[in-house]
């Protein structure tokens, strides 16, 4: 198999909002993995000894990681780690998205020890603002280079917001006081949380113009993690009577639970419909193990990797080549590090 853990990183242009239907995904035409990998090269990111964990991937070739090593945020490219200056000048930072294009966002202290939302490209790192509050957190990026997340408001609450390039807008609520926006796909499709009236419970939602509530799998909550280009969503939900998170597909205005019965939660799926998360593992010393949803089938990561070769607590994100980013520890140690899985 090919090794995708060479390539330069590739800067593009932003393009404005009203161009969002011309945002192209992976151009990569190398042949695309088996439907479901029967085995995966586990990779642990450097550096060794300091606690890391990788929240996103890209299409490039290889792909660009991006996540935190200690408190900064961090760039994976191939072998090679490299933190992101803080411009902002505080102690902390930690990289959430990044495009195809090699753009990425998160959120970084500034120097009163407020979290801001970031933009970073070129080797310079950009405050978006916020709505009139102190604080905001940029969350993910679609490859238009439109960017969504959260701001506070001048009274304090929280509202889910889209960057599109010189302006954040406010997308509101679903009648509650609060809401986050988690990703964004290439066709401007929005997904995240917002507390409903009353503020006694949260829900998923899509935004595509308007806010959505895409419902619970009978609990109180449901929260959307991401979205891909077909417009399916993953996330979790509680059921009817509990209060555990559990990890759902939506697609095609249905709601399904994707591990009956078991504590999960989905964070990523890709244009193939593969879906990556975490469900609970007794065995495991976090108490999760990372999974893979495939074919109908959620198998845990553990399986799928040669034994002995270290443990897979998360998997955070997928690309269109079917890597996995997230987190893991190594044999021995106790340290919590930043994976990449690959399909062989």
């Amino acid at each position: 198999m090919f090794n995708r853990w060479n390539a330069p990183t590739t800067l593009l242009l932003t393009l404005p909002f009203a161009l969002l239907m011309a945002c192209g995904g992976d151009d990569d035409e190398s042949a695309p993995p088996p439907e479901c990998p029967s085995s995966y090269r586990l990779t642990f990111l450097p550096p060794s000894a300091t606690s890391s964990s990788a929240r996103s991937i890209n299409n490039q070739t290889p792909g660009l990681a991006v996540g935190n090593v200690g408190g900064d945020a961090a760039i994976w490219n191939g072998g090679s780690f490299s933190a992101i200056t803080n411009g902002f000048l505080g102690a902390t930072s930690i990289a959430f998205g990044v495009n195809d294009a090699g753009r990425v966002v998160g959120g970084a202290q500034n120097n009163s020890g407020v979290f801001r939302a970031f933009f970073y490209s070129g080797g310079a790192m950009t405050d978006l603002g916020t709505f009139g509050g102190s604080s905001s957190f940029a969350t993910g990026i679609n490859n238009c280079g439109q960017i969504v997340g959260k701001s506070d408001i001048p009274t304090g609450e929280s509202h889910a917001f889209l960057h599109n390039g010189t302006t954040m807008i406010d997308l509101g609520t679903l009648g509650g006081s609060n809401s986050n926006a988690n990703g964004i796909n290439n066709s401007g499709q929005i997904v995240g949380s917002s507390q409903v009236a009353g503020n006694g419970s949260s829900r998923a939602f899509v935004y595509d113009g308007t806010m959505r509530d895409l419902g619970t799998l009978g609990g109180q909550s449901s929260s959307a993690a991401a979205i891909n280009d077909a417009g399916q969503v993953v996330g979790s939900s509680q059921l009817s009577g509990g209060t555990d998170d559990h990890a759902f597909l939506y697609s095609g205005g249905t709601m399904r639970e994707l591990a009956p019965s078991t504590v999960s939660t989905a964070s990523s799926i890709n244009n193939r419909g593969h879906i990556v998360g975490r469900v609970s593992s007794s065995v495991s010393p976090t108490g999760w193990h990372a999974f893979r949803y495939c074919g109908g089938t959620l198998t845990d990561l553990n399986a799928l990797v040669p034994s002995g070769s270290g443990e897979l607590l998360d998997a955070s994100d997928i690309n269109e080549m079917g890597d996995i980013v997230g987190l893991g520890s190594s044999p021995g140690s106790a340290v919590q590090q930043a994976i990449i899985l690959t399909p062989l």
